[in-house]
């Protein structure tokens, strides 16, 4: 019996008190009453005038109660009304105040109520938007995700949905939202009963966002540009210089041509690896340095000299790569030249590392020649390869080896390097 009252709304349960009360006061009177008459008199005639009092009695004593409780009912009831209009005018302002928009649907999809916040938003009419459903307002390419959150908070696999879409506007141009869906239920039975639907605008950011994009695009399309017309122009370069080298008949006049030949080809082997990977801000400098030593032997190094590779994977901001690729081509032109005179074979091992992860990378170039003498002279290029390495903030030092002369730059945490 209480289980089910408390299914009635609170009138019905009312209600139901009176009843109740009314019929256990009747109960009581008639009992109590009959009793008393009894003891007072064996009369008749008593009795009956006895038994007319009693009844007009009981009636006066119920219409004063029932006036009473009807009374105090009343009074629940205009309350709860007026609770309830003030209610309903406070959310009708919020609503219609909120600087979002906020919207009714059924579970078919059309608009049951829409504040003057969506309306402004979307551009429709009230009036038009009550008339129609969501789909029919729904960019074509965003009807189908629309239909899918719709069927998953049916279902019950979600309570809400989060996305941004396209609404069309009474001229045909979409418009950008942020849209904030939730399905409502009933208390008791859990059915579903409407949505209700929260957007903001986002139209203005999203096309800033299209027009950062396309500079961006813009910006790395002129950036492939650029890269590819500075390497074609070292490639002019190189190939004029070449042609100079033809004429000219000194050995030493023509070693310093092909060591020129040498670092511009390493400059150019930047822009052309930039241009190819479409990563303008990184580049993988072990594949690069891997690269750049087979050039450096195809153009330099008799058969006889074998290169070994051991290069950590490593990757490397555009610009410090730059003198860190001329050093490696002092490095390796050096070994070239000096280790293995008169067509000596040998070894030249390249070893690329990032120790520690901490931001440097370690570069060795080792070779099993005839070893630097001692004190080591250095010439043009181990000069050149000094200055850069002072630019990088780096350290260029011989190392022991068994054999020949290893050469080892070290490149510090300020050098944005580190492996991939």
């Amino acid at each position: 019996m209480f289980e089910a009252m408390r299914g009635l709304t609170p009138s019905l349960r009312h209600s139901v008190r009176i009843a109740g009360l009314y019929a256990l006061l009747s109960g009581g009177w008639i009992a109590l009453s009959d009793r008393l008459v009894a003891r007072l008199s064996d009369d008749p005639a008593v009795l009956t005038i006895l038994q007319t009092a009693k009844g007009w009695a009981f009636v006066l004593a119920t219409a004063v109660l029932m006036g009473v409780l009807i009374r105090r009912a009343l009074h629940r009831e205009l309350t709860a009304a007026e609770a309830l209009r003030e209610s309903r005018t406070l959310y009708q302002a919020t609503v219609e105040q909120a600087a979002v928009g906020i919207a009714h649907l059924d579970l078919d999809g059309r608009w049951c109520m829409v504040n003057q916040r969506f309306c402004d938003i979307v551009g429709w009419p009230r009036d038009e938007l009550l008339a129609r459903k969501f789909s029919n307002i729904t960019h074509p390419d965003d009807r189908t995700a629309d239909c899918e959150s719709i069927r998953r908070m049916l279902a019950g696999e979600s309570n809400n949905a989060l996305m941004e879409k396209r609404y069309l506007r009474p001229d045909g141009h979409p418009i950008w939202i942020m849209l904030s869906a939730q399905l409502v239920r009933h208390h008791l039975t859990n059915e579903p009963q409407f949505f209700i639907a929260v957007i903001q605008d986002i139209n203005d950011r999203k096309m800033a966002d299209q027009r950062l994009q396309a500079a961006l695009e813009e910006k790395e399309v002129l950036l492939g540009e650029v890269h590819h017309r500075v390497r074609n122009n070292l490639q002019l370069v190189i190939s004029l210089l070449a042609l100079e080298a033809t004429k000219v008949t000194d050995p030493g006049v023509h070693q310093a041509f092909d060591d020129a030949l040498a670092r511009i080809h390493a400059i150019g082997l930047i822009h052309q690896q930039l241009y190819e990977r479409g990563d303008f801000a990184r580049m993988d400098f072990a594949d690069y340095v891997h690269k750049l030593c087979m050039a450096l032997r195809s153009a330099l190094a008799p058969a006889s000299i074998r290169f070994v590779f051991e290069l950590a994977p490593t990757q490397c901001k555009a610009e410090p790569a730059m003198p860190m690729a001329m050093v490696v081509v002092e490095l390796v032109m050096n070994a070239i030249k000096h280790a293995f005179p008169d067509g000596r074979a040998g070894t030249v091992t390249i070893r690329l590392s990032a120790p520690g992860g901490l931001g440097g990378i370690t570069l060795e170039v080792e070779d099993d020649g005839l070893g630097a003498p001692e004190p080591m002279h250095e010439g043009t290029g181990l000069t050149i390869a000094r200055m850069l390495t002072h630019q990088l903030d780096g350290t260029l030092t011989r190392e022991p080896s068994p054999r020949g002369t290893k050469m080892r730059l070290a490149v510090g945490c300020r050098t944005p390097c580190a492996p991939l």
